[in-house]
């Protein structure tokens, strides 16, 4: 693609963040006067009412950068309409849904029968996993499971995105940045339609984080939730489609590892707990890095950064470079773990038999309060060990056989040729 084109993605991104702005502040101020929003609840964080309905200013800037395409890229608006018809016609039922629920309420059975008919829009219109693509190994062929495991990826994403909706700006920022990493690889790709969703899906959740950002003035609601994960799981299947009904889906899930994560954690916490799976609670991620001392804003820089990890591990496996790619997936899974248990999600469930939800965190001798600045400290401290280590090996390789003071240079083999490259690329890029 040239510069005319490149710039002709810029305006859409543009374009669509301006609309996201536009449309979040009108709705806003129709929120604020007709009073839809939510009112302080044991379960949320806000303490005064709070207008929602603000992820209708995603959705606008989403399909005002769609529409605009249809104008300066006609070509890739027929290759969105071809490839992502489905997914933009399930994206209009599942924004009225959202939109239903934030002005009168749906009981979980409700909103569930809406995810249903939309997740069933966009597999009868031909958008299905029917094989996955393993790294390193053949594709698993899901024969009569491809429509469970379809329906059970795009439910199941939409609930978690709904469920990270807990601080401002979090589920808003995780989705841009899952939606950023769609966008870099489809330009590498040359995946214009792909790219121009992406990139339209980011300006709209931008105009929006202008108005959720702590402290936020609205709430993106069901609205918002809904719609992010359903597009998102959604494009998670098509845009990593290498044939028909044939996904990598292992690079998605990275990608949204944050709210998929967080999700399954509590799915079993609650089951562990002998209480309803899908009963909610105020012990999910987010809840317990604040029950820790972090600030409200901390708490999302925090997981912004993890997301990011993510983001770019499934961005190197998708480049194919394995070695760096998998090195990083190793790093990232080991300090979930770690994550993990320093939350507390780890250690001995039978403390809270006796204790509150929230009071195994205060009571448990092993959590202290979290500091950002030990946090930073200790991740400067693993970044300069890796830094080191890497140089270590480098400079090893080049006294060895480069610098001629060990005598005649011995023949190099040729698997040691790309280690260095490898191990620079991995500690400088």
């Amino acid at each position: 693609m040239d510069l005319q084109a490149d710039i002709i993605f810029l305006i859409i991104f543009i374009f669509a963040t301006i609309c996201g702005l536009s449309f979040t502040w009108l709705t806003r101020s129709l929120a604020l006067r007709f009073k839809i929003g939510e009112h302080p609840d044991p379960r949320k964080m806000h303490k005064k009412f709070m207008p929602h309905m603000g992820g209708f200013g995603i959705y606008a800037g989403f399909v005002g950068g769609i529409l605009l395409s249809a104008v300066l890229a006609p070509d890739g608006f027929s290759k969105i309409v071809e490839q992502f018809g489905g997914i933009l016609l399930a994206s209009v039922f599942i924004v009225g849904v959202g939109v239903y629920d934030d002005f009168k309420g749906l009981d979980a059975v409700h909103k569930f029968i809406g995810q249903f008919i939309a997740s069933s829009i966009i597999i009868g219109l031909g958008c299905k996993i029917e094989r996955i693509s393993l790294p390193f190994a053949m594709d698993l062929e899901l024969g009569i499971l491809s429509v469970p495991i379809t329906y059970l990826w795009l439910i199941g994403v939409s609930n978690a995105v709904n469920l990270l909706d807990g601080l401002d700006g979090l589920a808003g920022g995780v989705s841009f940045i899952a939606a950023a990493v769609f966008a870099v690889l489809a330009w590498q790709n040359g995946n214009w339609a792909f790219l121009i969703v992406s990139v339209s899906l980011m300006g709209g959740i931008l105009g929006f984080l202008k108005f959720n950002y702590h402290p936020a003035s609205i709430f993106m609601g069901d609205t918002g939730s809904l719609f992010l994960g359903l597009i998102l799981a959604a494009l998670g299947m098509r845009g990593f489609e290498t044939a028909p009904g044939r996904v990598g889906l292992l690079l998605p899930m990275l990608i949204l590892a944050i709210p998929i994560g967080d999700t399954s954690v509590a799915f079993f916490r609650r089951l562990n707990k002998g209480k309803h799976p899908f009963k909610p609670d105020k012990d999910h991620l987010h809840h317990r890095l604040i029950y820790l001392g972090l600030s409200h804003r901390q708490a999302v820089y925090l997981i912004y950064m993890a997301a990011l990890g993510f983001g770019i591990t499934a961005y190197l496996l998708a480049r194919h470079f394995l070695l760096v790619g998998g090195i990083l997936l190793f790093l990232v899974l080991i300090l979930s773990v770690l994550g993990l248990k320093r939350l507390g999600y780890l250690e001995a469930q039978r403390t809270k038999t006796y204790y509150g939800d929230h009071e195994i965190i205060k009571s448990q001798p092993g959590l202290a309060p979290l500091s950002i600045s030990r946090v930073m400290h200790k991740l400067l401290l693993l970044f300069g060990d890796v830094v080191t280590l890497n140089l270590s090996l480098i400079l090893t390789w080049w006294l060895r056989y480069h610098s001629g003071w060990f005598g005649k240079a011995a023949e190099v083999p040729s698997g040691l040729i790309l280690e260095p490259v490898v191990l620079a690329l991995f500690t400088f890029g």
